[in-house]
């Protein structure tokens, strides 16, 4: 699941959640928004809590992505700029 055994030693509590009805399908859950999340927030919290949790975190990372590529486009577009500006092929 990609937490380490110090996180497992640190949240004992994990092993009294079930596989089935509550481990793997929010793990799941987290796979699929592409979120990393300490593992008592996963598990411990209610299941609106955890959707608030997934949510907040997917805005995070959609907002650094979409800074992450307006930099890249900024930049792409300074350097096309600055070549033909210089008279070098582009």
């Amino acid at each position: 699941m990609g937490y380490s055994k110090s996180e497992l030693v640190k949240f004992r509590q994990y092993f009294s959640y079930s596989l089935e009805q509550r481990i793997r399908p929010r793990f799941a859950l987290v796979k699929e928004v592409g979120v990393k999340i300490p593992l008592s927030s996963m598990l411990a919290l209610s299941f609106p809590h955890f959707e608030k949790v997934l949510k907040m975190n997917r805005k995070i990372i959609l907002v650094d992505k979409v800074s992450t590529f307006n930099f890249q486009v900024i930049q792409s577009t300074y350097y096309r700029e600055y070549d033909l500006l210089s008279g070098t092929n582009v």
